[in-house]
Parts: structure tokens; C-alpha cells; sequence
């Protein structure tokens, strides 16, 4: 067995991995959401990428999101900080937040009508045969600790090359 942690204190936080062994992986979220929207596309629950975003999401600010495409919402060219705020126009330039992607997820869910993680499990995990992978959102016995904590102060660290 070995012990797996990057900047965690190794004592206190880390397991062994085993069999049973759950990782988080960072990110991965977005690849799937992608597939969501290449699956709506697909489908035709989603005319175009350059669709509006308040065609979808009824609810959104028209004067805000004017102009914002799901295409924007992509590639992190939406221009938006947050649900209320604007910060350039969209197409004009690119700027990384989770603004786009959190829009993206309520898309899925409406289009879909079932939640990002449903879609997920019923189009790629369950028809794979990936019964040990899946969405989690609370800690558990078997989670590893995450990656990237804040490192506690005065503690001894693993750092694993990968």
C-alpha cells in the first residue's frame, strides 16, 4: 500500500489507496459538460452554439447577457463575473471564471431535464460499465484527500511527481 497526498500533511491527512480508493479530479467536470452540450447539440435540443443564452434560460437579464452566446459561455468569452455583473463584451476578450460553466450546467439541466450528473451516469458511465466512478459532493471514508488544500503551517508535506 502506498500513501498518495501533494501538499497535505502527511500524518494527519492522508490514507492508504486500496481497492476502494476514490479520487476527486479536479476539473473533469468541464470534459463532461462539454459532452453535455455536444449530446444537446446532437439531439437537437440545442439549434446552435451561437444561440443566445436567455433563449434557454428565461430568467437570465436580456440587458445583461445581450449578445452572450452558449459559444461565449465555452470558451470563457462571456464577459461575466458573476450572474450580475459584466465585465467586458461578450467575444471581445477571455477571461476564466466558473460563471459560464455554472450557466452551462443550468442549460444542461434545462434542456435535459435532469441535472448534469444524471445525464453523465444514463449517456457515458452507466452504458461503460464505470460502476465505481460518479459524482460526489460531500467527503467520504474513501475519498483521498483533496489536492491542492491550503497547506497547514509547521507540517511535513509528500510531494508526488506524476
Amino acid at each position: 500500500m502506498i500513501k498518495l497526498s501533494t501538499r497535505l500533511p502527511i500524518a494527519r491527512q492522508c490514507r492508504e489507496v486500496d481497492a476502494k480508493s476514490q479520487f476527486n479530479v479536479a476539473s473533469i467536470r468541464k470534459t463532461y459538460l462539454g459532452f453535455a452540450i455536444s449530446l444537446a447539440l446532437y439531439e437537437g435540443k440545442i439549434k446552435s452554439l451561437n444561440d443566445y443564452v436567455f433563449d434557454y434560460l428565461e430568467d437570465l437579464d436580456q440587458r445583461l447577457f445581450i449578445g452572450t452566446t452558449i459559444r461565449h459561455l465555452l470558451t470563457h468569452t462571456h464577459g461575466l463575473n458573476g450572474p450580475l455583473k459584466r465585465i467586458f463584451s461578450a467575444g471581445t476578450d477571455w477571461q476564466y471564471n466558473n460563471t459560464g460553466v455554472n450557466l452551462l450546467i443550468r442549460l444542461v439541466q434545462k434542456v435535459f431535464g435532469r441535472s448534469l450528473a444524471e445525464v453523465i451516469e444514463d449517456q457515458i458511465l452507466n452504458p461503460c460499465g464505470f460502476t465505481e466512478t460518479g459524482w460526489r459532493k460531500e467527503e467520504n471514508e474513501q475519498n483521498t484527500k483533496r489536492m491542492y488544500s491550503a497547506p497547514i503551517k509547521n507540517q511535513e508535506y509528500l510531494t508526488s511527481k506524476v
